[in-house]
C-alpha cells in the first residue's frame, strides 16, 4: 500500500546562535533528522562563516564591525546559518528517500567519484594534493580531508538524487508533450510570485 514517508526534523535553534558566551563545539547537535544527526562541525563546514568574515574584514573592516558586533548583524549572519542548516536537512531527507527505496551508495562507488572529482580539479589547476591542501589552508577553507569529505556528501547526495529520478521516470507513462499541453492549459496556476513549497514524496510499499 501507500504510505507517507514521516519526516520528523528536530532543529535546535539554540546550537546554532552566534555570539554566545560559549562556543559550541564541534560535536554539539543542531538538528536531528528522522534520527539523523547533523552537528556544529558539518554546520560550519558547510556554512563556511569563517572564511566569509574573514574575507569581509580584509575588504571592508567596519563592515565587518557591523556584522559581528551589532544585533542586526548576528540576526543576519543568523538567518544566514540557519539556510545552510536548512540545505543540509533536504540533503539528509534526500538520503533517507532514497533508501526507502532501496537507493543507496557504495562506499567504493564514492571514492572512486571523489577520486575522479578531485583529480579534475588538481588538473585544471595545475596543482598537486599538497598544494591544494595548502592552498586550502591559506584561504581559511579548511584542509584537503575536510575538503574530500565534503566532495564525498555532495557527490553522494548528487548521485541519489540521479537515480531516484531516473527510478521515478522509468515508471512514467507522461510524455513531454504532455506536460507541455498540461501547463500551457494550467498557466495560471503557474504563474505565482510568492509561495510556501510543501513536497510530499509517497513511498510504495508493502504490508
Amino acid at each position: 500500500m501507500k504510505k507517507w514517508l514521516a519526516v520528523i526534523v528536530i532543529v535546535l535553534i539554540s546550537a546554532i546562535l552566534i555570539g554566545e558566551e560559549e562556543t559550541p563545539q564541534a560535536t554539539d547537535v543542531v538538528a536531528v533528522v528522522n534520527g539523523t544527526v547533523i552537528t556544529n562541525d558539518q554546520l560550519n563546514r558547510e556554512a563556511g562563516l569563517e572564511r566569509i568574515l574573514a574575507q569581509v574584514k580584509s575588504i571592508d573592516e567596519r563592515f565587518f564591525q557591523t556584522l559581528t558586533t551589532t544585533s542586526e548583524g548576528l540576526n543576519a549572519l543568523l538567518r544566514y546559518k540557519r539556510e545552510v542548516l536548512n540545505s543540509l536537512i533536504d540533503q539528509v531527507l534526500i538520503k533517507q528517500i532514497g533508501e526507502s527505496l532501496g537507493i543507496t551508495v557504495s562506499k567504493e562507488e564514492i571514492e572512486e567519484m571523489v577520486s575522479n572529482e578531485l583529480n579534475a580539479t588538481l588538473q585544471q589547476y595545475g596543482m598537486t594534493e599538497s598544494d591544494l591542501d595548502w592552498y586550502l589552508k591559506q584561504s581559511g577553507l579548511g584542509d584537503l580531508e575536510g575538503f574530500k569529505e565534503r566532495l564525498r556528501w555532495i557527490l553522494s547526495v548528487q548521485k541519489i538524487v540521479t537515480d531516484i529520478q531516473e527510478s521515478v521516470t522509468s515508471e512514467a507513462t507522461v510524455t513531454e508533450q504532455d506536460a507541455q499541453q498540461y501547463y500551457d492549459d494550467n498557466k495560471d496556476a503557474f504563474a505565482y510570485k510568492d509561495s510556501v513549497k510543501l513536497l510530499r514524496i509517497v513511498v510504495n510499499t508493502e504490508e
